[in-house]
Order: structure tokens, then C-alpha cells, then sequence
């Protein structure tokens, strides 16, 4: 272990030394020991301080305030975050930044660096000395249309004049915006690449995009519909989260693997289809939802499905937030309905729970405001519905506990 230095004032007389406290053993060192240790203290003090980045604040070219920091062991700067009250129009990033008399070059932009303030910027250009761009550097951007790349940039580049900025090393798109056409070199779409591009109404994904990051689209409010190519293999979790006009989704046969609540919020969702030649999903009996054909679950509904007498669960979150849904038959083939499975599904006025559903997740029904109507068999073998004035709760027999209060 290192050890512990402390000075130690001695009043009764005039030695001066030091305790330094190792793991099993306190030893008092002499004075000219002392100096030799509080040089070495003194020292490491120094190069710690001259390590530390030096914070300073700086212009764009298009005149807006950031604040700035060196880079610690480097002569380069990072972008911290923009400091103005309103950040309008274009923005170019500075090449290089002067400071005290001396020339830093930009080379990153820090995480979330333009998060706030910058709701009416409508053009981006990044000069050839960025290498880094944090995650929500550029976020929250309704009008942004235009982003350019200069083409000297060795890390990250805007080919095709595509309106993005895509990783060149890995063809990875990490930026969009309601301008962007995706170029067909384009293997992956980040991580909330288009989060927040509230004004995007549709995009086309070419056959070369096999993976779709987390939150991707998060709250495109306006992007209508959704198809997915048959390369894309993975849709990562969140991410068409918040699109309240996604009205109608198709995936493909290629698409192995969907992650959590990735169409929570998508309040308009009216139709579903996944192709008939893909061997993990299907929208049986042209159901308008995605159901996990190993298990038979039902992992997303919409305010249109019709639940196949097939499926033997209603997974976690399958119809959250679904506000267009009115009613649902659940099948005699379900045992199970999942947590928060119907959460939030504010106009739901009746639902059916049948004789054979034994399983009742936390939150299923919760805030379904609308809900008059549960219909429960008197000889249900778990649960039984009790009013209590105007409020209707599902009761498990076997315990007394209240399922479902919505």
C-alpha cells in the first residue's frame, strides 16, 4: 500500500519530523529525511498541477461563446459546452482555438457539449481537426438540416453530401438530422444518432445497414412509418421510443434480435408486419403485432392487434402506452400477461382476463383511467373482480392480494 504523510508539530521542543504511516509500522524521520519527502511531495504536487486541464472561453467562427479545455498531456482542446443563451443558425466548429497567445487545435467535442440552447440551429460543419465527439454532443435539435464534414477529416466524414456524420473506419452513421439521405456504404446506425430530430417525417434505410443502435429515433415525434430492410439484424433497445406518429412498422425476415420497449410511446401505431420468412418473429394471422414464434409470446401490440388464439403470453410492456387501444380479447391460449403490459393505455375501457391466465405482472393495468369493464368468470380457478365504489380491482384467490388496480 502506499503511505500516508503527515506532518507532526512537536510544542515541547524543537525537533521536526514526519510520521509516515505504513500497514504495520509508524516510523519518525529526522529532518534531513523530512525535506527529501516533502521535496518528493512538493514535486508530485507540481506535475499533478501542470497535468490538470486549464478550462478557458472561446468564439466559433460563427461567433458562438464555448467554453473550452486543454486536453490533459496533449496540446489540443476539447469543446466542453456552449455557454449562450440561444444558439441560432449555423455553427461551425473552430479549427483551432488561440488562447493566452498560443494555438490550440480543436480535436474533440465533449459529451453532451451542445445539448442545451441550440434548438434553432439549422447547419453543423465539423473542420478536419475533430477526432472525438462525445455521446449528445449535438441533441435536441429541431431544425437542424444541414451537416457537413470538411474532407480532410481523417476520423469522420459526410460522403454523398448525405446530411450525417458517419465513422469512416467502421461506416457507422452517428449523426443525423431531418436532411440526412443515409448513403448505401452505411453499415450501422448509431447510438440516438437521429434522438430528438422532432421534425424528421420519414427516412429510407438502404440494404446495407445491419444494426440499429439504442434509441436511434428516440422522440422523432414526427416520423410516420418505419420499414426495415432485409440486412438489418439487430434493433437496439429504445430506439423508436417517443415516435408519437409512427403509424405503421414492417421488419424484415433479417431482424434476429429486438430489445426493450423499443416502440414504447408510439402512440399512433396502427399496423404491424414482419415477413413471413423470418424465423424468430412473426405477426401470425395478420395479428398487427410481433410475436416471439419459439415461446408464442406477444412482445409488442398496437391499437389494432387482434391477439392470435396462439399465444400463450403477453410479454413485459407489449401494449405500453398504447392510448389508441380501446379494447382486447385475450385468447383462451394465454396464461400469462407481463408487467405493464397494458400500462398506460389510458382509453381502454374493457378487457377480458380467461380462465386460463394464472399470471398477472406488476403494473399490467396500471393508469388505464378508462378501464369500466373487466370480465372475469365466476369460476375463475386464480382471480376474482371486486367494485369498490367506481374503482375495479382483480383479486388473487389464493392469497387475498390485489393484482390490478387500474
Amino acid at each position: 500500500m502506499h503511505s500516508e504523510f503527515e506532518p507532526l508539530m512537536e510544542t515541547q521542543n524543537s525537533v521536526r519530523a514526519l510520521l509516515i504511516k505504513g500497514d504495520n509500522e509508524v516510523k519518525i524521520l529526522g529532518e534531513s529525511n523530512m525535506r527529501r519527502h516533502i521535496l518528493l511531495i512538493l514535486f508530485m504536487a507540481s506535475v499533478v498541477a501542470g497535468l490538470q486541464a486549464q478550462t478557458f472561453m472561446a468564439l466559433c467562427p460563427t461567433k458562438q461563446e464555448v467554453e473550452c479545455k486543454q486536453l490533459r498531456g496533449r496540446k489540443s482542446v476539447e469543446i466542453v459546452k456552449f455557454t449562450g443563451t440561444d444558439c441560432l443558425g449555423d455553427l461551425s466548429i473552430p479549427a483551432v482555438i488561440v488562447y493566452d497567445g498560443k494555438t490550440y487545435p480543436v480535436t474533440s467535442i465533449g459529451k453532451e457539449a451542445f445539448f442545451r440552447g441550440c434548438y434553432g440551429l439549422r447547419s453543423i460543419h465539423i473542420p478536419e481537426t475533430i477526432t472525438s465527439i462525445g455521446k449528445y454532443a449535438f441533441y435536441n435539435f429541431d431544425s437542424l438540416v444541414t451537416i457537413s464534414v470538411d474532407k480532410r477529416n481523417r476520423v469522420y466524414d459526410s460522403r454523398e453530401n448525405c446530411n450525417a456524420v458517419i465513422l469512416s473506419k467502421t461506416n457507422e452513421l452517428v449523426l443525423g438530422c431531418q436532411g440526412t439521405v443515409i448513403p448505401k456504404t452505411v453499415k450501422s446506425i448509431g447510438e440516438s444518432a437521429f434522438a430528438s430530430c422532432s421534425h424528421l417525417t420519414e427516412i429510407s434505410i438502404p440494404n446495407s445497414v445491419k444494426s440499429i443502435g439504442s434509441g436511434a429515433f428516440f422522440r422523432c415525434y414526427s416520423l410516420t412509418s418505419m420499414d426495415i430492410p432485409n440486412s438489418v439484424t439487430c434493433i437496439g433497445d429504445i430506439a423508436f421510443y417517443y415516435c408519437y406518429s409512427l403509424a405503421s412498422v414492417s421488419i424484415s425476415g433479417s431482424v434476429k434480435s429486438i430489445g426493450r420497449d423499443v416502440f414504447h410511446f408510439c402512440d399512433s401505431l396502427a399496423y404491424i408486419h414482419v415477413d413471413t420468412d423470418n424465423p424468430v418473429y412473426d405477426s401470425r394471422d395478420s395479428c398487427n403485432a410481433i410475436i416471439l414464434s419459439k415461446t408464442n409470446k406477444l412482445i409488442v401490440g398496437c391499437q389494432n392487434t387482434v391477439i392470435p388464439n396462439t399465444v400463450t403470453s403477453i410479454g413485459d410492456g407489449a401494449f405500453y402506452h398504447c392510448v389508441g387501444l380501446t379494447s382486447i380479447n385475450i385468447p383462451n391460449s394465454v396464461t400469462s400477461i407481463g408487467a405493464d403490459a397494458f400500462n398506460h393505455c389510458v382509453n381502454l375501457t374493457s378487457v377480458n382476463i380467461p380462465n386460463s391466465v394464472t399470471s398477472i405482472g406488476s403494473g399490467a393495468f396500471h393508469l388505464c383511467k378508462s378501464l369500466t369493464s373487466i370480465n372475469i368468470a365466476e369460476d375463475h380457478p386464480v382471480f376474482e373482480i371486486k367494485e369498490e365504489g367506481e374503482t375495479l380491482k382483480i383479486i388473487d384467490k389464493r392469497t387475498g392480494r390485489i393484482v390490478v388496480v387500474p
